[in-house]
């Protein structure tokens, strides 16, 4: 059976020859009354306290698994940058190694121009001087003629 506290104030008794004082029992009623209405205040106070915290904390824990969701999409995030990074590192590396081939072989075909040059350079060089000496051969060779 359920009581409020105007349930207790409202109680009635019946009679009896030697029963108890009216007076003192409406007293202790009304003191029962207004301990159980404040017993009912605080209890009501506290089942809104309790909706609140319950409230409270699932938005926490809607919160930490939102956090959850954000931080192992971080990860993933943070893993696949590393990676695409790596993988864009070895093809820089990848691309300079090409370039420094290619740029070796094309030094190389040059020096071996350059030393085909400077050797044709050499024998014109030697051809000229075998010519010239032919040629002021001739001349001293004339001289001599026309001298005797």
């Amino acid at each position: 059976m359920k009581l409020t506290p105007l349930d207790i104030r409202h109680q009635e008794f019946s009679g009896a020859i030697s029963g108890y004082s009216r007076k003192e029992v409406r007293e202790f009623l009304e003191e029962v009354s207004d301990f159980l209405e404040e017993v009912l205040r605080q209890n009501q106070g506290l089942e809104e306290r309790i909706q609140d915290l319950e409230r409270r904390i699932e938005e926490y824990r809607q919160g930490e698994e939102e956090l959850r969701r954000t931080v192992i999409s971080a990860e993933r995030i943070s893993h696949e940058i590393k990676a695409n990074a790596q993988k864009e590192a070895e093809l820089i590396v990848r691309e300079a190694e090409a370039a420094k081939e290619k740029l070796l072989r094309e030094g190389i075909q040059k020096s071996r121009e350059i030393r085909m040059e400077i050797e044709a350079a050499r024998n014109e060089r030697a051809q000229f001087l075998a010519q010239y000496r032919s040629l002021l051969r001739s001349f001293l060779e004339l001289s001599e003629q026309y001298e005797n």
